[in-house]
Order: C-alpha cells, then sequence, then structure tokens
C-alpha cells in the first residue's frame, strides 16, 4: 500500500478516536458542585419560591419543617433533593454577566427558585438561584453575582415549595410486633384484641377467642396500623369540623409493646366527610377514607372468618 495512503489513514484514524473521546467526555468543561459542602454538614435548608418559601432543618428524630409548619418532613422527597439538588453540578464557564440577563434568564428573586444551605453552626453556605425557560437544564447564578452559569440538571421545574410535597404523609407507623392491643368502639359495638405471643385473643361482651392466624379482619387492621397516611391536614377553621367528634364514628385505643398508646377518634362531618384526630389533640386534623374505619367497625363473626380448608378457632362464651 502506498505510503501516503497509510499515513493518511493513520492520521484519519487519530481524528476519528479524539473525536468520539471528546464526544465522550464532552468538551472537558470542568463540571462543580453548586453546593461546596459534604451533605452531612446541612443542618437547614431554606427554599423559596415566587409562590412560598419553606424550611426543613435537621433534628435528632430526621429532617423535619419548620416553617411554615412544624412537621416531620417526607423521607422520600429529602432523598430525592439531596440526590437531585445537593448533589447537582454545573459548568464553571460562564455563559453570560450581561446587566440585563438575570432578568432575562428569569434569575431574579421575583422569578427563580432560590435555595440557602446552613451549616450546623448556622452559618449560610450557599445561595443559589435556578431557573428554567423551556430548556433541558436549569441556569445558575449565586446570590451577590450576575454571573450566569449553565446547569447539568432540571431543578426548578421539579423542586418547588409546595407544602403537600414537602409534608410527611404518615399518621401512624406500628408493626404487628409493636402493637401489644386495640381497643375499639363505634355505635354497633365493642371489642379488644390482645396480642399475646403470636397469637391475637377478640373479646368482647359476649366471646373470647384466638382470632385464626390467615383472618382477612386481623390482617386488615395489621395492615393499615403499619402506614396509615394522608395527604390532606385540616389546620384552618377547625370549630366547623370538631362538633363531629361528639359522635365519633369509631375510637380505637392502640396499646403498644413499649408502654405508649395511640388514641384514633374517627368522624364523619355533614358533609360525608371522614376525618381524624390523634392522641385528643385537635390543632390538626386528617381527611381520612372510610376503607380505613371500616377495618375497624367488625364484629366477632368478622374474627372468626377463614378460608376454606382452616382450622375454625375455639370458641369460650362469656
Amino acid at each position: 500500500m502506498n505510503r501516503r495512503i497509510v499515513i493518511s489513514l493513520a492520521v484519519l484514524v487519530i481524528l476519528i478516536a479524539a473525536f468520539l473521546l471528546l464526544r465522550q467526555h464532552g468538551s472537558g468543561e470542568r463540571m462543580i458542585p453548586v453546593f461546596g459542602i459534604d451533605s452531612t454538614a446541612i443542618a437547614k435548608i431554606e427554599i423559596i419560591s415566587p409562590e412560598d418559601t419553606i424550611h426543613i432543618q435537621q433534628s435528632p428524630e430526621g429532617w423535619r419543617l419548620s416553617f411554615p409548619v412544624a412537621w416531620d418532613a417526607d423521607s422520600l422527597q429529602v432523598s430525592n433533593f439531596f440526590r437531585d439538588v445537593i448533589n447537582a453540578k454545573y459548568a464553571k464557564t460562564i455563559m453570560t454577566n450581561s446587566k440585563d440577563a438575570v432578568k432575562r434568564y428569569g434569575l431574579d428573586t421575583k422569578n427563580a427558585l432560590q435555595v440557602l444551605v446552613f451549616d450546623k453552626a448556622g452559618k449560610k453556605r450557599t445561595h443559589a438561584y435556578f431557573s428554567n425557560s423551556g430548556n433541558v437544564y436549569d441556569y445558575l447564578r449565586f446570590d451577590g453575582s450576575d454571573d450566569i452559569y449553565q446547569m447539568n440538571r432540571l431543578i426548578s421545574k421539579t423542586y418547588g415549595t409546595g407544602i403537600t410535597d414537602w409534608r410527611s404523609p404518615v399518621i401512624i407507623r406500628a408493626a404487628e410486633n409493636e402493637i401489644s392491643s386495640f381497643e375499639v368502639s363505634y355505635p354497633n359495638g365493642s371489642y379488644t384484641l390482645t396480642h399475646k405471643g403470636k397469637d391475637w385473643i377478640f373479646r368482647d361482651t359476649k366471646v373470647e377467642f384466638t382470632v385464626p392466624f390467615d383472618n382477612r379482619a386481623l390482617m386488615r387492621i395489621i395492615n393499615i396500623m403499619s402506614h396509615m397516611d394522608t395527604r390532606v391536614f385540616l389546620e384552618k377553621d377547625l370549630d366547623k369540623y370538631l362538633p363531629a367528634f361528639e359522635k365519633p364514628v369509631a375510637t380505637v385505643l392502640v396499646k403498644l409493646t413499649d408502654g405508649k398508646a395511640r388514641k384514633l377518634v374517627f368522624a364523619k362531618t355533614d358533609d360525608n366527610q371522614y376525618i381524624l384526630m390523634m392522641d385528643d389533640k385537635n390543632d390538626t386534623l386528617y381527611a381520612m377514607v372510610n376503607d380505613t374505619i371500616l377495618r375497624f367497625t367488625v364484629n366477632a363473626d368478622d374474627y372468626l372468618a377463614i378460608p376454606y380448608g382452616s382450622t375454625p378457632a375455639k370458641i369460650k362464651k362469656l
């Protein structure tokens, strides 16, 4: 083969390899973390949008909302926020810093999503502004600077300040091995379920028996106790809801193995809305679905029911 052709082919191979390398690694632009602080050193985060403001901060129990309400933060939302926002990076090269760019890119205080990060000493470590005008990724600037950078994440359209996104939906979490008994009363009757070893003992005014292991009624209340949630919290104009609790549709006292107890009082409003009061605290009520209440308002026959072929319970009459 002609030497000139060989050299030309070699040069072509080198150029193709260089092109593929650059394509794989981009232009070689250095990506810098937006928040130059270890995530474990963060004690408080403030998030400000044109619509609202929320504050979350560390506590011995984990991340909690401290404004506009004091409440446990949604653990999944916080985890995703750290993954997508606190770990986000931006290109080192300044896109623009012209005088009108901040407003033009929506990075002014009236339009941007702002994230402020504080350390355990209460010192503000980073105050970042994020915006997006229909692009794949966000634009970024830091407080006190007009320099605008390109992000590698979409943040401003993903994370906002809606309280329902950040507030933990958890009402109660209690596994079966953490429950010692239920005391249930409702308009059509009352009963107790007592946890003894692997067994649950049902008792009302007429009978007592060990609930069959595969009883559906028992499994339904154990299941709801392990993940009783809501996304609708009632905290305003509560006077119109409180009269409904004068005649509750069900009251459930849950005694736990650690000696504590949780009281659940379910009520139905005049407009057929089901609500819950926890531990006699009437400053926050919880919207519920009727299925949750129906799990408790059952009787001895329901706890005796078993699948075909299972061993019936032995009943002791009282």
